[in-house]
C-alpha cells in the first residue's frame, strides 16, 4: 500500500466467498452502509440474524467479501446476492447489496466485488442480475451505466415497489379479494 493514500492497488486485493468468521466484519460494514445512505429509520438485523441469512440450515443469501491480500482477515469491502427465478428471464441474481469502505473506494475493489458476482451468477445459469442503485449515487449510476446496465424504470417504466413488514401483515390479514 501507498503510505500517501493507505488505498491497496487492485492486486493487493482478494475476492471470496465470506466465512463464519467475516460476519462481524461485515456486520460493521453493513451498519456504515446504513450511515452512507443517510437513512437512520433502516432496520438493520442482528449479527446473529445475518449469520443466519447466510450460514443457517436455510441459508437465504450469498456473501462475497473483498480483503486486502497483506492481511486477508482484514474484510474492505463486501457484497450480498441471491437467485430468483421470473417468467422472462428465468434464473436471474439478484445484487441486493455492494459497499466498499470509504477509505477504499475509488481503487476498483467495487468493480471486482461486481464481477465476481456477475461469475458466479454466470456459473449457476442465470440469464440476467437485478439491483437497486439510489438516484443520488451517481457514482455508482455512471459504474453500472457504462458496463452496459439498462435502467428498467426510464426503458419501460418498470418501479420497485416495497411491501415492508407491517403492510404485509395487515395485507394478509384484509378479507378483501383481489
Amino acid at each position: 500500500m501507498s503510505s500517501d493514500s493507505n488505498k491497496p492497488n487492485i492486486a493487493a486485493v482478494i475476492v471470496r466467498d465470506a466465512e463464519p468468521g467475516d460476519i462481524p466484519q461485515v456486520y460493521k460494514l453493513m451498519e456504515e452502509l446504513i450511515l452512507f445512505l443517510a437513512n437512520q429509520d433502516l432496520r438493520l438485523y442482528t449479527e446473529e440474524e445475518f449469520f443466519q441469512f447466510v450460514f443457517g440450515k436455510n441459508p437465504m443469501c450469498l456473501c462475497l467479501v473483498a480483503v486486502l491480500k497483506e492481511d486477508p482477515n482484514f474484510v474492505v469491502g463486501y457484497s450480498t446476492y441471491f437467485t430468483m427465478f421470473n417468467s422472462v428471464d428465468g434464473l436471474s441474481t439478484t445484487l441486493e447489496e455492494l459497499y466498499v469502505k470509504s477509505n477504499y473506494r475509488g481503487k476498483g475493489i467495487g468493480t471486482i466485488l461486481w464481477k465476481k458476482v456477475t461469475q458466479k451468477a454466470l456459473d449457476m445459469g442465470c440469464n440476467s442480475t437485478i439491483f437497486v442503485a439510489h438516484q443520488w449515487n451517481k457514482r455508482a449510476l455512471d459504474m453500472y451505466t457504462r458496463h452496459g446496465c439498462e435502467n428498467l424504470t426510464e426503458m419501460n417504466g418498470k418501479l420497485l415497489l416495497h411491501f415492508s413488514k407491517k403492510d404485509m401483515e395487515d395485507f394478509v390479514k384484509t378479507s378483501e379479494k383481489a
